[in-house]
């Protein structure tokens, strides 16, 4: 009796400490979407920026409580084609967020968790010059604990795990990427799926899933290659867990959206950078207490 009751005191605790837990989603937002040049490897550097924001009710009579969550994201990343049909993807994240509760300013800053992909080609190959071409990439890989998370401040200072650098968790994603193509037009489509494990804490992020479709043209004026590209993408979060252990659930977590996307990539000799904007055409984040603006990716990389 005396440990259901000391149970019992336990979680009540967590949904206390978690009333306000309303913010947006977790530090990793990776996905593939139209790739450089299959045939070469690449090295870059990516810039991911998202804005959120909450509202979230407190007690009778009191004005509800609100907060705006900043998400950028400095990264590495590249490819590299060991041997034919192989393709290994690494990215290296810096994590700056920022959050606005009621006037009181908060950031958390550091290292980002790593992620290490590995896809292999099922359908397509290396060629170019031909009217039709496909390509279908499918594989898997790991999300290593890498990132600060920082326990304490959770704790004692009303942190959120939301808004951590990292997740201190290993997670492994499944993702398959096609490209289908008619000379200088295609479309691209992207699935990932990420399943999330408990940290030390027993916090676990709830799995994402995330889809895209892209459709795009190759223009070409002398050694510059210029791909506009334009479509929508599905995100899903499912619910977080405060504590796994026990199955509490995190209510203020978890939601879908879907975006309209547009973008361009260019190109000139081995260079090339790319640009991204996702607005949200409709979402439901946290009960309707979260919305989400707008995402924004930049991007340079070197082709080798």
């Amino acid at each position: 009796m005396k440990k259901l009751i000391l149970l019992a005191t336990f979680i009540s605790g967590i949904y206390n400490a978690n009333a306000c837990n309303v913010c947006g989603c977790s530090a990793s937002n990776q996905y593939l979407g139209i790739l450089p040049n299959s045939k070469n490897s690449f090295a870059g550097v990516q810039y991911q920026y998202r804005e959120y924001r909450g509202v979230h009710e407190t007690i009778e009579g009191v004005d509800p409580e609100t907060s705006k969550d900043y998400y950028h994201t400095m990264q590495l990343w590249g490819r590299y084609n060991p041997v034919r049909n192989v393709q290994l993807f690494a990215f290296v994240p810096y994590v700056y967020n920022e959050r606005i509760e009621n006037g009181s300013y908060s950031r958390n800053t550091g290292l980002g968790d790593i992620t290490l992909l590995a896809n292999y080609r099922l359908l397509g190959a290396n060629c170019t010059g031909k009217e039709w071409q496909h390509n279908l990439l499918a594989g898997g890989g790991v999300k290593l604990p890498t990132g600060k998370y920082d326990r304490n401040d959770i704790k004692y200072n009303e942190g959120l795990p939301n808004i951590q650098p990292g997740t201190a968790s290993f997670d492994f994603i499944l993702n398959t990427n096609y490209t289908l193509q008619h000379n200088n037009t295609g479309i691209n489509a992207d699935i990932a799926y990420v399943i999330t494990t408990p940290n030390k804490d027993e916090y676990k992020f709830g799995n994402r899933l995330s889809a895209g479709l892209l459709g795009f043209h190759t223009f070409t004026a002398g050694q510059l290659k210029l791909i506009p590209q334009a479509g929508g993408r599905y995100e899903r979060n499912e619910v977080d867990y405060s504590n796994y252990y026990y199955s509490v659930k995190n209510s203020y977590s978890g939601g879908n959206m879907v975006l309209a996307s547009a973008g361009l990539q260019a190109f000139r000799n081995n260079v090339g950078a790319q640009a991204m904007l996702h607005i949200p055409l409709s979402q439901n984040y946290s009960g309707g207490m979260v919305t989400n603006r707008y995402k924004t990716e930049l991007g340079i990389y070197l082709l080798f």
